[in-house]
């Protein structure tokens, strides 16, 4: 079955590629125009950095971007600490992620890209219990910190805001804890 649908999907788009064979177009002095999500600007070395924004976390990335379509990324991300009168919960992830973007085009609409990205990540979680020395002194603090690693993903939309700037908005998976996010970027 699998080798019917594959022999299908191949003589579908041979026929495709023949129907839509476009005419010979006359050789231009002038080179094709490219948008911005296709290259790195002009005098741009493909490297970026930006900002991201979570449902509890804030943070910055570097990136850098090859052929308008692949990029690496490391970033850092700061999750907002959670107290109580004796505990602190502290949360950070550093990680490093591979992105692939997929050009998408509508009429009226800048250029835009779908992407996913897969990486890798150090969650570091420090919790601390203080006890007050009531009604046992003395006082006593007692820090544990855990350090995880994992497989995370995302995906999201890409926007281009001019030569130089672009936004994201996206999903990141890490584990079974989901978190929506959004990215300023600038690239150099």
């Amino acid at each position: 079955m699998k080798q019917l649908l594959f022999a299908a999907l191949c003589l579908f788009t041979a026929n495709q590629a023949m129907a839509a064979k476009p005419a010979p177009t006359p050789i231009s002095s002038n080179p094709p125009a490219t948008t911005p999500s296709d290259t790195p600007a002009s005098g741009s070395s493909g490297s970026y950095i930006g900002v991201q924004l979570g449902d509890s976390t804030i943070g910055a990335l570097l990136g850098y971007q090859t052929m308008g379509m692949f990029g690496m990324e490391i970033s850092y991300d700061y999750v907002d600490p959670v107290y109580t009168p004796t505990t602190d919960l502290k949360r950070s992830r550093v990680g490093a992620s591979g992105l692939a973007k997929f050009p998408i085009k509508f009429n009226d609409m800048g250029p835009m890209a779908l992407y996913v990205k897969i990486g890798y990540e150090l969650y570091i979680e420090k919790y601390t219990v203080n006890n007050p020395g009531i009604p046992v002194p003395p006082a006593t603090s007692i820090t544990t910190e855990t350090r995880r690693t994992g497989v995370t993903g995302g995906a999201g939309i890409h926007v281009d805001l001019s030569r130089k700037t672009s936004a994201r908005l996206g999903v990141n998976m890490i584990g079974s804890d989901k978190s929506v996010y959004l990215n300023a970027l600038y690239r150099f």
